[in-house]
């Protein structure tokens, strides 16, 4: 007759056999969801027409999508900013009010691509449609210089400056 201490012993290792079957299990049918998922997506990935970029095709560089992009942020409607108000909070994820915002022109800020002011803080979008010097974003880089222009030039202060990088979007918040 085995003691109570073996026989949960070996209940534990019967539940954690148990435990691992079902695990793997779950894991079998995820992949075979996964694979439907990824049929789905590519088939519905190419009906959308969002890979054609008509602008691209005119070989309009930085400069001019910017100026573009910045146009479709100046629109109003109502008093209201439905396509800024949109990409500073659904894309940038900033969580930010906006009473009075000024889409400055493109590269009037020391070169910011679209400069943004409103009554209490400062955007900065640097628009990446290219690969061009992508590593000028790291610390020390063009972001910082810009953060440093809108601080000292227009006497921001550093927490109500907002960075976001498009469409790459890794947007930062200085704080």
């Amino acid at each position: 007759m085995e003691n109570l201490e073996t026989r949960q012993i070996k209940n534990a290792i019967n539940f954690s056999n148990l435990l691992e079957c079902e695990n793997k299990e779950n894991f079998r049918d995820l992949l075979k969801l996964l694979v439907g998922y990824k049929r789905i997506y590519d088939k519905e990935k190419k009906d959308l027409p969002f890979h054609i970029n008509v602008i691209d095709e005119l070989h309009a560089d930085e400069n001019a999508h910017s100026r573009i992009f910045a146009k479709l942020l100046r629109y109003k409607e109502n008093n209201k900013y439905p396509f800024l108000e949109k990409f500073l909070n659904d894309v940038c994820k900033f969580n930010l009010s906006i009473e009075k915002p000024r889409v400055k022109k493109v590269d009037s800020c020391g070169r910011i691509d679209i400069p943004i002011f409103d009554k209490k803080y400062v955007v900065v979008i640097e628009n990446k449609v290219t690969d061009k010097a992508p590593d000028q974003n790291r610390e020390g880089g063009q972001l910082a210089r810009y953060i440093e222009t809108i601080n000292k030039s227009y006497g921001r202060d550093l927490e109500d400056i907002f960075c976001c990088l498009y469409p790459e979007i890794h947007q930062r918040t200085v704080r």
